[in-house]
């Protein structure tokens, strides 16, 4: 009768004997922690795919020159901000020298020339 059970049989024989622990090492804290980290990671995921798929239609903010109209109305300092921003979006090699001077912040209308000349040179 020994020579009729094979080496797979014997393994698997011996694999019926394993048996989990019923109670998780750490106890029910590590349960509890388990949880929330499931949770959060389900949070996570699901707001990447929502973040994803309810995203708005990308908005069109117009050529460069749309944009420097659309500045035309604020009070010249945050104009001169703006510009600035613009100036560093647009052509970050041009930012002037002189705004790092005490003088302050160049004219506007340079600014303005700056940018339009950027955009000419790009298109």
């Amino acid at each position: 009768m020994a020579e009729g059970i094979t080496t797979v049989d014997a393994m698997l024989s011996g694999l019926h004997d394993i048996r989990l622990p019923e109670v998780a090492p750490g106890g029910i804290i590590s349960e509890i922690l388990v949880a929330v980290a499931f949770g959060l990671l389900l949070a996570y995921l699901t707001s990447l795919v929502l973040g994803y798929f309810l995203r708005g239609p990308a908005k069109d903010v117009g050529s460069l020159t749309d944009q420097i109209a659309a500045l035309a109305g604020l009070p010249h300092d945050d104009r001169a901000v703006a510009l600035l921003h613009l100036i560093q979006i647009h052509a970050p090699a041009a930012v002037p020298t002189e705004l790092y001077a005490r003088a302050g912040i160049p004219p506007i209308d340079e600014l303005e020339a700056m940018l339009l000349k950027s955009e000419t040179q790009n298109a």
